[in-house]
């Protein structure tokens, strides 16, 4: 029985390993190390975009780049350059920063935006009891609150209607009078209510939940209703104001009910509301009051606003607390599928403190995922042994301290006393500032639950490479092109430039390759004149006689008529634009009034094609040197290294 077992279990194991084979087949292999299909894919789809189109040709192409690419790769691994400490480190540091990202975005934000678009699409109507807890919030303070809040809660378990609980006990003067009842909102709510939206996205229907704490202290809460999200709505109104005197009240009752008959007869609104409208704010741009959201206004505003079924209509008069008015409705705001809504959502989370609450959940499901153990006796041994230096920066780690474990997660990972210690000496500051209102013991506890939560977080950095192909991807191109810069820096580029004798070597067998064009002298001519004579008689030399000549002729020690400038340009340069190519030519001449100078450019001398020095040449010959050391630098890789393609995975990738 035993060995059919042991058979049965060598069979499944053969069965997962060519499943796997199967989802992820090896394109090639360079001295037998495989490369699998989704490495060159992933690579592929990089780097070609929108021309990824998976023809034989694309394919081929590519893959003979890849080769080249893991070819160099490998051997910089056997050159050792993995091992390099600077390398290393700078592969650290990177691998750091992207997990940072991915457990901050993966794990923490894309949920939070993912449960935001979600509780958008829902209105929650409540009532609560709040017991207020004044700032700074001390712990009488809080025990107090919290001891009342527990009074209140028996009283509801008794069985006494929630509206009457909370007019006796809520400190929320807005909504004691209504028994607690805050109408409908929709998240997310205001930063430091996370724990409120929680519970009224999840608890049940009109059942008494909590206590729960925010920022202004402790809640019991009722929720009464859950309906689809109004959402927002661009909306404008004509608006007339209510009195206090019947006599003019009726006046703006017949007002508004004459400008309603008006748009009924098509009246155009945004001129009415100019006229009409005594909200002076918004009357001069056609009575627009912008976004309107749940709770902004009275309830009978907004239930007639978003009754409204289509852009551009408009409701009857609606009377509110404050006077009557006319809504038309300028358009929906819909909350867009969840690749729309998702940018603007990411940036309202990412300034809201959920991100705190969402983090300790987060590190909490680390700790259970990863079977968090602690050995609480070994963490009293450690603290016990700890002196009133602990409180100050002259603590340091003993060397005799003993290497006991205070807590594991997963299978390997054992975090112990000598690394705590490291951690406490490595964070004096914050240890040191805790002391000036803490005790050893308190200062401790403090300092170990960070421990712990960053031990938690690096145990989770070790996971994402199997929780995230992308992560896994990114490392290791990353660490790939460390090696390959390192590898082509040392065997190309500083060769390249460094190798003398092979530099001029190359010049000297490939000197055609580095000509000078046709060339001309231009000189840039300034004369310091307008007067129309002079300037002839210069143009006239100029034809003639070298520029030399002429300035020496015209100039005086006394007063200098030309300056000029030479340079060598090719044909085609751009200062030579719209000149004929010929010895003489000349610019059109730029007077400037504000100096009394005129200037123009002039071709004095015309030179045939010629090869360039290596002075010259220098950057053009070091740059072919390297594509040309580089080419020879594959091929030898190609001669080394044993590359087998397997035609058919490739074959099946053509589409």
């Amino acid at each position: 029985m035993i060995r059919h077992l042991i058979a049965l279990i060598v069979c499944l194991a053969f069965i997962q390993a060519a499943t796997a084979q199967d989802q992820d087949p090896v394109l090639f292999t360079i001295d037998g190390k495989p490369i699998h299909v989704s490495e060159f894919t992933y690579i592929y789809n990089k780097n070609n975009g929108e021309k990824a189109d998976y023809s034989k040709a694309s394919l081929e192409e590519y893959l003979d780049l890849f080769v080249n690419y893991k070819l160099k790769v490998q051997k910089a691994m056997d050159m050792g350059l993995d091992t390099v400490p600077a390398l290393q480190q700078e592969l650290e540091t990177y691998r750091r920063q992207l997990a940072n990202s991915y457990l901050s975005d993966k794990e923490v934000v894309n949920n939070l935006v993912e449960e935001l678009y979600e509780r958008k699409k829902v209105d929650v109507r409540f009532s609560h009891i709040l017991v207020q807890i004044s700032p700074p919030q001390s712990a009488n303070d809080t025990l107090v609150a919290y001891q009342k809040i527990m009074k209140a809660k028996q009283i509801l378990d008794m069985g006494q209607p929630f509206d009457e609980v909370a007019k006796q006990f809520s400190d929320d003067q807005n909504t004691k009078r209504s028994g607690g009842d805050m109408g409908y909102m929709s998240a997310m709510l205001p930063d430091g209510f996370y724990n409120l939206e929680n519970l009224i996205y999840t608890a049940p229907m009109n059942k008494v939940e909590g206590p729960i704490r925010t920022k202004l202290g402790y809640h019991l809460v009722k929720v009464t209703d859950r309906r689809p999200a109004r959402g927002e709505m661009e909306v404008a109104h004509i608006f007339i104001r209510k009195s206090d005197k019947p006599q003019e009240e009726a006046k703006a009752k017949m007002l508004i009910d004459s400008i309603y008959q008006l748009l009924k007869a098509g009246g155009n609104f945004e001129a009415l509301a100019a006229t009409y409208s005594e909200d002076r704010t918004t009357a001069a741009r056609g009575g627009n009051i912008g976004v309107l959201r749940i709770n902004m206004y009275d309830p009978e505003f907004e239930n007639a606003a978003f009754s409204l079924k289509k852009d551009g209509d408009f409701s009857e008069p609606v009377e509110s607390r404050v006077g009557w008015h006319i809504i038309k409705r300028i358009r929906k705001i819909d909350l867009g599928d969840f690749e729309q809504a998702k940018a603007v959502l990411k940036a309202q989370v990412e300034r809201d403190s959920r991100i705190q609450s969402a983090k300790e959940v987060m590190i909490r499901d680390i700790k259970m995922d990863g079977h968090f153990t602690e050995h609480p006796d070994n963490y009293a041994r450690f603290v016990g042994q700890l002196d009133s230096s602990f409180l100050t920066y002259k603590w340091r780690v003993a060397g005799n301290i003993p290497d006991e474990s205070l807590f594991t997660l997963g299978d390997q990972m054992d975090f112990t006393t000598r690394q705590f210690a490291n951690f406490l000496f490595t964070n004096s500051r914050n240890r040191v500032q805790m002391a000036n209102s803490s005790g050893i013991k308190e200062v401790a506890a403090n300092m170990y639950q960070q421990f712990v939560n960053e031990s938690a977080l690096k145990f989770e950095e070790l996971n994402l490479k199997n929780k995230y192909p992308d992560f896994r991807n990114l490392m290791r191109e990353y660490q790939e092109g460390i090696l390959l810069f390192e590898a082509t820096k040392q065997l190309v580029w500083d060769k390249a430039s460094q190798d003398t004798t092979g530099l001029r070597t190359y010049f000297d067998t490939h000197r055609d390759n580095f000509m000078w064009k046709d060339r001309a002298d231009l000189a840039t001519v300034t004369l310091m004149t307008q007067d129309e004579k002079l300037i002839k008689k210069i143009l006239k030399s100029l034809k003639k006689s070298p520029i030399d000549e002429v300035q020496k002729k015209f100039n005086t020690d006394s007063k200098k008529v030309i300056e000029y400038n030479l340079e060598k340009v090719e044909r085609g340069s751009k200062s030579l634009m719209e000149m004929d190519w010929q010895a003489k030519a000349m610019s059109a001449a730029e007077k400037d009034d504000q100096h009394g100078t005129t200037t123009f450019r002039i071709i004095e001398t015309i030179y045939p094609p010629a090869r360039k020095t290596l002075d010259e040449a220098r950057g053009y010959v070091i740059a072919d040197y390297q594509d040309y050391l580089e080419k020879q630098w594959v091929k030898q890789l190609r001669d080394t290294y044993k590359v087998d393609v397997n035609q058919e995975v490739l074959d099946a990738l053509v589409r």
